[in-house]
């Protein structure tokens, strides 16, 4: 909800919303290719609509189990140190 984009060493730069959303988009851009994909379709009138709202549906529950395991397992600021694990 309030999003606190770190420093990336590797490119030199501070994360945006952008950057982030840049690792998301070829997602929903696969959603738009089966889409087009419409004239190999027996009955294109009822499979185009029932197919992307099925693929929109199916791809965000997979983002947001991602997330939510990933920030249920992860650590925000890692340092390497094994004994900051040890409670």
């Amino acid at each position: 909800m309030w999003p606190e984009y770190t420093y990336d060493p590797l490119t030199d730069e501070i994360h945006t919303f952008f950057t982030v959303f840049a690792i998301i988009f070829p997602t929903f851009a696969g959603i738009d290719a089966g889409a087009n994909l419409s004239g190999d379709l027996k009955d294109p009138v009822t499979a185009i609509p029932v197919g992307t709202l099925a693929a929109i549906g199916i791809t965000y529950l997979s983002f947001a189990v991602v997330g939510i395991m990933s920030a249920g397992t992860s650590l925000r600021y890692a340092s390497g140190n094994l004994e900051e694990f040890q409670v």
